[in-house]
């Protein structure tokens, strides 16, 4: 090589080495972190992993039963649901707690069920239409619930008859959450 082109010899050979490093050729090679290249993906395994997403749990029904149970009692504490003397026909305040606890059933779990218990007042003169008029009675609540949009099936309706003590708030009907 004479003295002229041995620059370019060198120049030739450093461009090679150069150019052997950029395409990931020579020692360098699947390392990634040279100028101008793009690092490999990281394995599959040692992607960050996203923990699977478990479907919320179901409510315990028997903790949904015991507080919707409790939220009718309470209801029904604050304003019991009474009837007019000798008759079927809700009070106001009763219509209003028997909308009020309709409401709570429809929201309720499917396969919880409903027991309506009508009575009648003890007057001390027991009647023969005592145990139809509270199964009246019970019947009218349950129509609430049925207008509400709580479905018959989820609904037993029972008369128990005279309830002891005579007085006007013994003309009522109950909720049992089943």
């Amino acid at each position: 090589m004479d003295r002229r082109t041995a620059p370019y010899g060198v120049a030739a050979a450093a461009l090679v080495a150069l150019l052997a490093g950029c395409s990931g050729g020579g020692d360098h090679q699947g390392q990634g972190g040279q100028e101008g290249e793009v690092p490999p993906a990281p394995p599959a395994q040692q992607q960050q992993q996203q923990p699977e997403q478990q479907p919320p749990a179901a409510p315990d029904p028997a903790a949904a039963k015991a507080a919707l149970q409790q939220q009718i009692d309470e209801a029904l504490k604050q304003s019991p649901i009474t009837f007019d003397a000798d008759s079927a026909k809700l009070t106001q305040q009763g219509e209003q707690t028997a909308t009020k606890a309709a409401e709570l059933a429809k929201s309720a779990p499917q396969e919880l069920k409903f027991t309506v218990t009508g009575y009648v007042a003890d007057t001390g003169n027991p009647s023969p239409t005592d145990q139809e008029l509270s199964q009246q009675r019970a019947q009218a609540v349950a129509d609430k619930f049925t207008e509400a949009g709580v479905p018959q099936e989820r609904l037993e309706v029972v008369g128990k008859g005279t309830a002891e003590g005579g007085t006007e708030q013994d003309r009522h009907a109950t909720i049992s959450v089943q």
